[in-house]
């Protein structure tokens, strides 16, 4: 019983705990944005090949997760700084786009895009109250069937 119960809790607890650490993190994001007020023109000078890995097969080897993300190079008072985006699909190589610093500290820049935090925040909050609506029904369908 004690195992249901654990199994039962768990992964919402855990769901809604990425949830809230994601959330939190694209608004802590957003709020850093807020102070890049100035405007320059930014080029995609590489794309970076990145991956993560995600998890195991059954016979030990890993499995990942191959991502591209443009890197961006801008200039600001002469002095060159470089900041990555989120999509090497809406900025392919040689491209160009407006990107946004800070004036006192220009190394902090954003390229204007949105991050995926707060849609992956809400899904798995989303999930959580799902798996326990889920579980929750099967268990009284469980314990009143004859």
């Amino acid at each position: 019983m004690i195992v249901l119960l654990l199994f039962f809790y768990f992964f919402p607890v855990l769901f809604t705990i990425i949830g809230i650490i994601c959330i939190v993190t694209y608004y802590k994001t957003q709020k850093r944005n807020e102070l890049c007020t100035c405007q320059t023109t930014g080029k995609v000078i590489k794309i970076i090949k990145s991956s993560r890995r995600y998890g195991q097969y059954g016979n030990g080897s890993t499995y990942r997760r191959y991502f591209r993300v443009p890197c961006f190079q801008y200039f600001v008072n002469g002095r060159a700084y470089t900041v990555r985006g989120y999509s090497a699909k809406l900025h392919p190589l040689n491209s160009s786009a407006p990107i946004y610093y800070n004036p006192f500290s220009p190394d902090m820049a954003h390229t204007g895009e949105k991050g995926p935090g707060l849609k992956i925040g809400i899904s798995s909050i989303l999930s959580a109250v799902l798996y326990l609506i889920f579980f929750g029904v099967m268990s009284i369908v469980l314990f009143y069937l004859p």
